[in-house]
């Protein structure tokens, strides 16, 4: 929680490039974020006009700074049990770097179809396993459970009947300050390198680098398959 509420500024823009994207795939009307921690991305889907917004955030402090920011969350793990306890469809799931930490990957996929309109679609950003830069330091095995390539999220998603519209290697900017208190690297190299950069003042430049030469994420949209749903 401590890193969320540090990056806000930033996950504020990269929150908007993501629902850019995404409005071009479903309509703005319900929006489910699966982990939405302290619920910057809801806050700037309800600025941007979406009818309304619902997180399920399992750490109780992060729920609460939503719920004080007048946000609509569950405080809980997902589970299947919430797709009833929701009672509701939404145009979209978002599951922004949440994946990747989920011990029963097999309980989600074969339940958040059921949270979708037909036209409805799934985002999905998760660390990219291809990226040197991602294997040097997204490994945190405190945190990350599971890793993708572009090939093994593909199979993922078409082995539960979700048609893939948008597969990218992509990056974002971060905040390095944030990075250096609030997030548990499994190496020395990693736990140093955030520090070293905000150390030497070069958060500019190290942003500069990761958004233009570096592909440490993958970034899915996706939608049911509506062949197979029909079936």
């Amino acid at each position: 929680t401590s890193y969320y509420e540090a990056s806000r500024g930033i996950d504020e823009v990269v929150a908007n490039e993501r629902l850019s994207r995404l409005e071009t795939f479903c309509r703005k009307e319900a929006l489910l974020e699966i982990g939405c921690n302290v619920g910057t991305f809801l806050e700037v889907a309800r600025d941007r006009g979406w009818r309304s917004v619902v997180g399920i955030e399992p750490n109780l402090h992060a729920a609460n700074i939503c719920e004080n920011n007048g946000l609509n969350v569950i405080n809980k793990p997902y589970s299947a049990d919430i797709v009833s306890e929701l009672n509701q469809r939404f145009s979209a799931v978002v599951l922004n770097d949440v994946i990747e930490h989920l011990e029963n990957l097999t309980e989600l996929m074969s339940t958040i179809g059921k949270l979708l309109t037909d036209d409805g679609v799934i985002l999905v950003v998760t660390p990219n396993f291809s990226s040197i830069v991602a294997r040097l330091l997204q490994i945190k095995p405190r945190e990350h459970l599971i890793y993708f390539d572009k090939a093994s999220l593909t199979n993922l998603f078409e082995r539960y009947n979700f048609e893939t519209l948008v597969l990218e290697e992509t990056s974002r900017p971060r905040a390095i300050d944030a990075l250096a208190i609030g997030t548990t690297f499994s190496t020395n190299l990693g736990k140093c390198i955030p520090r070293l950069v905000s150390l030497l003042r070069l958060q500019t430049l190290a942003n500069l680098i990761l958004t233009n030469f570096v592909r440490d994420e993958l970034f899915l949209i996706a939608k049911k398959d509506s062949i197979t749903t029909s079936i």
